[in-house]
């Protein structure tokens, strides 16, 4: 079963540029074993990571190398806490 995991963060303006970098940055990396697909969104200063993930495994043995994990590359290597959310993939509708 796929997991959905969010990242979250409140970030000012003068970091706002430090999260863009590091996406860039990201999307260069190899990219963690079981990471299906992740997205990064922007609303009013709160940035948040979605990974779709192929299992909760996969997810803890990003997790656990922090350097390969999205939120670790992206929101705190920039200096900001997150919080995180997970849930478990039951459905979704593609093109």
């Amino acid at each position: 079963m796929k997991i959905v995991s969010v990242s979250r963060a409140a970030v000012d303006d003068a970091v706002s540029a430090h999260i863009y970098a590091a996406w860039s940055n990201l999307v260069a990396l190899e990219r963690p074993r079981g990471l299906a697909e992740c997205f990064l969104f922007e609303d009013d200063g709160i940035f948040e990571i979605m990974g779709i993930w192929e299992s909760m495994d996969d997810h803890d043995a990003a997790l656990a190398d922090e350097e390969n994990h999205p939120a670790f590359v992206v929101l705190e290597a920039s200096g900001v806490e997150c919080t995180h959310t997970f849930k478990r993939l039951f459905g979704s509708i593609h093109d």
